[in-house]
């Protein structure tokens, strides 16, 4: 009789387990198909998929233009003493790695930004203001929220919900001129369209599972750039 009773709960047991299986499929793959994406084209030819999210349209992924959309190429400066006096817009990659474009974009100093010619035409470096829009639209920004949101086409694309892509890391300047690249994995850093002071500007700082602004940054820090479209 116990070997009756356990092979016929068994048996339920294995039913419940293969409906829930197929529904949570269902559900994920429900999810991917109500995505739908755009796509912009930056001058170098490079594509992004683009998503609307509220009343705004987000490029779903990191810039990275080497070239400014009026044609002029931007320096790419991997020296530690260059970067730290430049102030007329630069990028690099993660520690000076091409291999890390693809997923992660390029870092920009914020003299790039304020060329206002980093994104396509027709897009432009968000506000602090569209940033808090996007944050009261979804009512969360953590890099797990954004990716529910189809903001992060890379995670989606791979299904590793890992945030690549948001946590970018950053380059920061340290003490005589040294700079250094910290974070990947735990912190993304996006520059904001916002001068705060003669050396600084905002930016939005994003975590796993939290979000803030911060205008303090050093303007030759090397951030993410997301494109919102005019």
């Amino acid at each position: 009789m116990k070997c009756k009773f356990l092979k016929h709960h068994g048996s339920i047991f294995l039913l419940l387990s293969v409906f829930i299986i197929f529904n949570l499929s269902c559900s994920k793959e429900g999810d991917k198909i109500e995505l739908e994406y755009g796509m912009a084209t930056d001058i170098d030819g490079n594509s992004y998929k683009t998503i609307q999210i509220g009343d705004q349209i987000w490029m779903a992924e990191n810039l990275k233009t080497t070239t400014y959309n009026d044609g002029t190429p931007i320096s790419e400066i991997s020296n530690d003493s260059l970067w730290s006096i430049d102030a007329l817009g630069a990028y690099c990659w993660y520690e000076n790695d091409s291999l890390n474009a693809e997923h992660n974009g390029a870092l920009y100093n914020w003299y790039a930004v304020a060329t206002e010619k980093l994104c396509p035409v027709g897009w432009h470096v968000p506000t602090e203001d569209e940033w808090l829009e996007l944050y009261h639209t979804l009512r969360s920004m953590g890099c797990y929220k954004l990716n529910s949101s189809g903001w992060n086409y890379r995670d989606l694309e791979s299904l590793d919900f890992n945030c690549q892509g948001i946590l970018n890391g950053w380059r920061y300047v340290a003490s005589y001129n040294i700079n250094e690249f910290s974070d990947l994995g735990e912190m993304g850093a996006f520059w904001l369209d916002r001068e705060y002071a003669e050396r600084f500007a905002g930016a939005a700082i994003i975590s796993k599972s939290k979000f803030r602004y911060e205008g303090g940054w050093q303007k030759n820090c090397g951030f993410s750039i997301r494109c919102i479209k005019d």
